[in-house]
């Protein structure tokens, strides 16, 4: 695998995926980035941690293709260091990768991305389109009323409602409750309740601007999408608080 692309880029994106990065795992792999290029020649970047995954592509110029897991603590300490230059990561056979720009050179041993586990798919879920600000303020409004304890796992998450085309984000902590409504195209009703931690990343990704963001809800995960990136997230069951 040999590719380039630009340092500003490959920062933001390592900055991001990292965050959805398991601190400590059994599974060696888990605690790294996964680095891919696409068929389209750009490279694809992953952070997982079996129930949280951050997905996203930067532009580069592939010379071989390929992949491979990187530790992201390393990857991302050495990204943020190099010079503001075209940075270009080169590996072996072995996984041996060599990270260079400008008068900087790194190199860590990768991981096989045999080893890293594969993202759920989303497959045959309705489609919820929101603008960035809406979705951003909905779940602001909402989020400071997710419980912290876990006496009832079902509350470490809001309740996403869609009935008569609107959508309800619901929180409860057992003192308060927080709903937000917001008027929206749907064909039917749904309910699903997502993380309080996804909905935090989420939150961070989201802009000011009317771009779209894309909700993919199925039975057991969701997806959200977000420019370029794509937040996965195993979803909360149980019993909501019928409010």
């Amino acid at each position: 695998m040999k590719i380039q692309c630009q340092k500003s880029q490959l920062v933001e994106a390592v900055s991001n995926v990292q965050r959805a990065v398991s601190s400590k795992s059994t599974l060696a792999a888990l605690e790294g980035i996964l680095l891919k290029t696409t068929t389209n020649g750009d490279l694809k970047l992953c952070g997982y941690d079996l129930e949280l995954g951050i997905t996203t592509v930067i532009e580069a110029q592939v010379d071989e293709p390929g992949e491979v897991v990187l530790s992201a603590r390393l990857f991302g300490d050495i990204v943020r260091r190099l010079p503001d230059e075209t940075v270009t990561i080169l590996v072996d056979e072995k996984m041996i990768t060599q990270i260079t720009c400008g008068p900087s050179e790194f190199s860590i041993v990768g991981i096989p991305s045999s080893e890293y586990p594969e993202l759920p798919s989303v497959e045959g879920a309705s489609s919820i389109d929101l603008t960035s600000p809406i979705l951003k303020s909905m779940i602001r409004q909402t989020l400071f009323a997710i419980a912290d304890s876990n006496a009832k796992p079902i509350h470490q998450g809001s309740l996403f409602k869609i009935e008569d085309n609107m959508l309800d984000v619901v929180s409860v902590d057992g003192y308060r409750l927080a709903l937000r409504r917001e008027a929206i195209r749907f064909d039917g009703s749904l309910d699903f309740v997502v993380p309080g931690k996804t909905l935090s990343e989420v939150l961070k990704l989201l802009r000011d601007d009317d771009g779209e963001v894309e909700i993919c809800p199925s039975r057991r995960h969701i997806l959200f999408k977000i420019d370029n990136y794509t937040v996965l997230s195993a979803l909360l069951e149980g019993e909501f608080l019928d409010y």
